[in-house]
């Protein structure tokens, strides 16, 4: 009997270092997948954090082309020096001016390209 035993220990001993070395073998593919993965990943993100920057500064670019094509088409100067703008919000907070939404008046040159600049109004004829 001391044999038989010695046997089935032998024999267990044998099947779980088996399946540890096919569970190492396993755990090592899995390894392998996940840092393939992983570094797809990370040139993904690389890629999109690219992209983002790049949408970012064409975003700033298109605003700046339309503010200075909007500026450019309407702004006329009078022999004053004055520009006519029309309020699309109050400047009352920001610029400390006595005027209403939708108002329109003539300011000197500088202060009225600020304004619009702000988007707080927009030039008219």
């Amino acid at each position: 009997m001391g044999k038989s035993e010695e046997q089935l220990k032998e024999q267990n001993i044998q099947s779980l270092e088996a399946e540890n070395k096919d569970l190492k073998a396993r755990l090592e593919e899995k390894t392998n997948a996940f840092e393939e993965l992983k570094k797809e990943l990370e040139e993904k993100v690389s890629e999109l954090e690219k992209l983002k920057s790049e949408n970012k500064d064409l975003k700033a670019r298109l605003e700046e082309i339309d503010s200075t094509a909007s500026t450019a088409a309407k702004r006329k100067v009078n022999k004053k020096g004055l520009v006519k703008i029309k309020f699309l919000f109050s400047p009352a907070g920001r610029f400390l001016l006595p005027y209403n939404v939708g108002q329109v008046v003539e300011l000197p040159e500088k202060m009225a390209d600020e304004i619009v600049e702000s988007r707080y109004a927009e030039y008219v004829d």
